[in-house]
């Protein structure tokens, strides 16, 4: 695992797993809802910040998005709980994940196409860098979590991504610098894991 200040993930999903998300699992068990459908539900919600922002809806695109994140959030520990957590269902929520992440930095970039180009383009970069060394990585790493596969943790994960795009979706002024700490954050998590890896396969 890769020690770092951030990681709010690892040091506090505990907490919020306890408090709130294995409330609400059990609440969509008790209508019969199934992981997938929380997958889905989250796919759907997080792409409709696309149109959000091409539209100049900010706030509409924040609210979608964290009701997105929370049922990304959800459908993993509804797996586990009605005992149905499986490869399809891991496959699934890794490609809708990334699905929302392009939508969002889509949208941000549509809300302003002629000053966000080059800084989205980027933000996909680092994206697309990172989420390959996660995935390199739980292939090559043996699965000590409650996961489908190993989880190796990094500077940046989920939920700091989700605390990014509000913060850039709903104040202009911060889109660069942010956009910039983010973007570094995420390319050296992926340039710490990958070295991480090399060493535990040199």
């Amino acid at each position: 695992m890769l020690g770092a200040p951030l990681m709010i993930d690892s040091h506090f999903r505990g907490l919020w797993q306890r408090i709130f998300f294995d409330r609400l699992a059990l609440f969509c068990a008790r209508y019969s809802l199934l992981p997938h459908h929380l997958t889905i539900l989250a796919l759907i919600l997080g792409l409709l910040c696309l149109p959000a922002l091409y539209f100049h809806e900010r706030l509409l695109a924040v609210i979608v998005l964290i009701l997105s994140g929370i049922l990304d959030a959800t459908d993993g520990t509804l797996a586990r709980k009605l005992k149905r957590s499986s490869n399809s269902g891991a496959i699934l929520d890794i490609a809708c994940d990334r699905a929302v992440e392009a939508a969002v930095v889509l949208g941000l970039y549509l809300y302003d196409p002629l000053n966000r180009g080059l800084l989205c383009l980027l933000l996909l970069s680092s994206f697309y860098l990172c989420v390959t060394t996660f995935l390199l990585s739980g292939i090559f790493s043996a699965n000590t979590s409650n996961k489908s596969f190993h989880y190796n943790a990094g500077l940046i994960e989920r939920t700091e991504t989700f605390i990014f795009f509000p913060i850039v979706i709903l104040w202009d002024k911060a889109f660069f610098w942010a956009s910039i700490v983010f973007m570094t954050l995420v390319f050296l998590t992926a340039f710490l894991r990958l070295r991480e890896m090399l060493k535990q396969h040199a």
